[in-house]
């Protein structure tokens, strides 16, 4: 099945960023498969995770669906295993207090559009990419 092909052009915000590995943890399988689509589309790798069959997956940056409180715990042990993946935190409801402690570097509230998954994505990478890693681990 072909994908939609995404009309960069005019896009505010934009910093060709590409090629991270971008995991991503949400629940419901239609989000989910599309959120991997687009992150594709957006010349990054998707990885699913989620079922905690790898202890500390790697990768450059987190989508995490806090609409998921097992996701949530998951990702709060990942913290406290000094796990320096930053998050960027998803979820229909303004940002929540569930997020405590994880330390998000941002918050997507759904829906959103292509190019705020984008801006969000890039702006994530750009300061991931442009601090020390000590400077990232999350307390």
């Amino acid at each position: 099945m072909a994908h939609p092909t995404i009309d960069h052009a005019g896009l505010d915000g934009r910093t060709d960023q590409h090629g991270a590995r971008i995991l991503l943890s949400e629940h419901h399988p239609i989000v989910r498969r599309l959120l991997v689509i687009l992150i594709e589309e957006l010349g990054h790798e998707a990885v699913v995770i989620g079922d905690g069959g790898e202890k500390r997956p790697r990768g450059d940056l987190l989508l995490l669906d806090t609409s998921d409180p097992q996701a949530v715990e998951r990702a709060r042990d990942l913290c406290q295993l000094d796990w320096a993946t930053p998050i960027v935190c998803m979820d229909g409801l303004p940002e929540a207090s569930s997020v405590a402690g994880l330390g998000p570097v941002g918050y997507l509230q759904k829906p959103f559009t292509i190019a705020t998954l984008e801006r969000s994505i890039d702006a994530a990478l750009a300061r991931v990419w442009s601090c020390p890693a000590d400077r990232l681990a999350v307390a």
